[in-house]
């Protein structure tokens, strides 16, 4: 740069400034332009005198409210400094805050007009805008802003107009965005003939129709949710399928709803509402992967109802049992979730077998749960539904092994009560269920840390409590049967002590005052290493190991 071109330069910098300084915007900007082209040539676009220059330009653009000329500006040097110096530099950060400012301010300034705008294409830009900042802010009046936009671009446009159809899904879209966020039944009301109507008028352009399709299944979900529904559910899932015949996107909002359909926990689960479920997994490929755990689900909502159902249980653990069968081949197709396949159709073996009998339903039950010891991760998929299974199983394993004498059977019995409480520390009924395996175990075995065990799980079963004053009774009860199989190990008095310090009033039970015994209980009379074992439970009797309240 020779002297001569510094000095112009210079120049024309302090005339910008007195121009700037009395308010002629208009002229200061033609000779910052006039300067930046003359910077331009001799230092070239990239340098930082030049990126300053067009940066000023942009500010004074943005002050006589020309934000087209100001966004320019400010992309021009945006680009330059993405290739000087990349994304994650100061200057484009700072660039792109700039712009953001600007599109705000234009927004602001066109939200404010938007009952006087009349081009169509632009009032959908500003709501697209407008939708856009609210993604980012959160900030529920530029979605209530966006909203409006949309309606005037409806009302403006002709009815036979060909963008039409894509100005009501427009609507309905913002629509189900405020009813996320502030959950107006109202909205979601107004979307659904919006949508209906959108996908009646459609131009037949598969992206279009899946766009729509998918906000409808979206909205009629939400509706069903509000309503209780199962027509809403049924359509939403039947709009879901189509979407996922186009796009693979469709995939992870049709599993949604197939889970919504059979998890009975989420509303009343009728059998049709599983034998539909079961069809769609079947027949729709794209859900090999989910298949076992949906199956899984399918079975549990099965066991679930025949549990509860006065009528046409067999079925409905025969339904069990075929659907469980299907999930524990899928899984060993995807190499995922076998075990719990295993241990449901264990579970529904046993349902029928406590229910008609068959010692082929009873033999196949118990080799499954031989063969499916293994841990099972209570994170995944299966975490709303197997602590409850291993629970269920260990009852049922626990009868057989006193039925057979079979100390084997035992043994799994306590592994799965084992599972089921470490996959559930709020619930007292496993580490109960596990003090009095463990009782059972010792009977057999005498090993002392079983005996010991068994007194710390049914300390905690019932610290954690129960809800139901016979589940805790019940608890209480194996509490000082513990503390007395202890005692007439140890024979140490404090045991004695502890197991009789629980007079039914802490079990929130009246009665005629005490406490109940264990169902092996101790006659009194018989000294400790000649015990005359009762062969019924005299879980009331006012022996000597009751305690009569204090009143």
């Amino acid at each position: 740069m020779t002297e001569a071109q510094f000095a112009e330069l210079a120049r024309l910098g302090v005339v910008i400034e007195k121009l700037r300084a009395c308010g002629e915007v208009e002229q200061a900007i033609a000779f910052l332009k006039k300067a930046n082209n003359l910077a331009t040539q001799l230092l070239g676009q990239s340098h930082e005198a030049v990126l300053a220059g067009r940066s000023s330009l942009a500010f004074l653009y943005f002050e006589r409210a020309e934000y087209e000329e100001a966004l320019e500006a400010l992309n021009e040097n945006l680009t330059v400094a993405r290739n000087r110096w990349g994304d994650e530099s100061d200057i484009v950060g700072q660039t792109l805050a700039n712009m953001r400012m600007v599109q705000s301010k234009r927004l602001d300034e066109a939200a404010d007009q938007l009952d006087k705008l009349t081009d169509v294409g632009y009032i959908r830009a500003v709501g697209n805008g407008l939708r856009d900042r609210y993604e980012e802010t959160r900030e529920l009046n530029d979605l209530h802003l966006a909203i409006q936009a949309a309606e005037r671009a409806l009302r403006l446009a002709a009815p036979d107009a060909e963008d039409h159809a894509a100005d009501l899904n427009t609507l309905a879209a913002r629509l189900l965005d405020r009813y996320e966020h502030a959950s107006h039944f109202d909205d979601l009301q107004t979307a659904l003939p919006l949508l209906r109507e959108a996908l009646q008028l459609g131009n037949g352009e598969i992206s279009s129709r899946i766009v729509f399709l998918s906000n409808l299944a979206t909205a009629l979900h939400y509706s069903f949710l509000v309503t209780g529904d199962r027509g809403e559910l049924y359509e939403a899932i039947e709009a879901s399928r189509q979407v996922a015949a186009n796009d693979k996107r469709g995939h992870s909002l049709q599993l949604r709803l197939i889970f919504e359909l059979v998890r009975r926990d989420k509303h009343d689960v009728s059998r049709e509402d599983l034998e539909y479920a079961f069809k769609l997994v079947q027949r729709d490929a794209f859900i090999s992967a989910a298949r076992p755990k949906i199956l899984c689900d399918i079975c549990m909502s099965w066991l679930k109802i025949s549990y509860g159902a006065q009528e046409g249980r067999r079925n409905d653990l025969d339904q069990a049992i075929i659907v469980a069968t299907a999930a524990q081949s899928e899984a060993s197709k995807v190499g995922n979730g076998v075990t719990p396949a295993s241990l449901l159709l264990a579970l529904a073996l046993f349902e029928k077998h406590e229910l008609a009998g068959g010692d082929e339903t009873l033999e196949r039950a118990l080799a499954l749960c031989s063969q499916n010891t293994d841990a099972v991760t209570t994170e995944g998929p299966w975490t709303v539904w197997l602590p409850f299974v291993w629970s269920r199983l260990g009852a049922f394993l626990s009868e057989a092994a006193d039925q057979r004498n079979d100390i084997g059977l035992l043994d799994i019995a306590i592994i799965f009560f084992e599972r089921a409480c470490e996959a559930d520390d709020n619930e007292s009924s496993p580490p109960n269920d596990l003090s009095i395996a463990l009782r059972k175990r010792y009977e057999r075995t005498g090993r002392p840390d079983d005996l010991n065990r068994s007194v710390k799980l049914a300390e905690e079963a019932l610290a954690i409590g129960a809800e139901q004053p016979e589940a805790r009774n019940a608890i209480v009860n194996s509490l000082s049967s513990a503390f007395w199989y202890r005692y007439t190990r140890y024979y140490d008095p404090a045991d004695l002590e502890r197991g009789v310090p629980y007079p039914n009033d802490r079990c929130g039970i009246g009665g005629a005052g005490w406490i109940p015994l264990p169902s092996m209980g101790w006659r009194f009379g018989a000294a400790p290493d000649s015990l005359l074992w009762e062969t019924q439970p005299i879980s009331m009797r006012p022996l000597a190991f009751g305690i009569k309240r204090s009143h």
